[in-house]
């Protein structure tokens, strides 16, 4: 799996992003390795990449699960809501731009996330990552 962080981060290089956050679970799994399915508009994770880290965001149901699936990731363990500890790790990056998958986040989701970012610029991009 480090190959495909590494094909994320030429994709951050490329794209002129400090960051990618993953919320898409065909995506989190082939990033990752971690297959967790998200039920009723709830996520079962999410991978923040950035030039220095990789990080998976997961719940403590999952945390053994996430940690043993998606060995090059950083497991961090999420309280509810999520959005606030990942913002919270996005603006510990200095990021200034950050791709997101906007297709398949739940709007709610994607509202509590820009709240707890200020000054950064969320670039959309749907749900395809390449």
């Amino acid at each position: 799996m480090s190959n495909r962080i590494e094909q994320l981060r030429d994709i951050l290089a490329t794209e002129s992003w400090d960051a990618l956050l993953i919320s898409d679970q065909d995506n989190r799994y082939f990033a990752s390795g971690y297959r967790a399915e998200d039920h009723s508009g709830r996520s079962a994770g999410v991978l923040l990449i950035t030039p220095a880290t990789a990080q998976l965001f997961t719940n403590g149901n999952n945390i053994d699960w996430a940690q043993a699936a998606a060995p090059d990731f950083e497991t961090v363990k999420t309280l509810a809501p999520w959005e606030k500890q990942v913002g919270e790790a996005i603006m510990a990056t200095g990021a200034k731009r950050v791709g997101i998958e906007t297709a398949t986040l739940p709007h709610d989701s994607f509202v509590r996330l820009s709240a707890q970012l200020p000054g950064v610029e969320l670039v959309s991009i749907g749900d395809q990552i390449d």
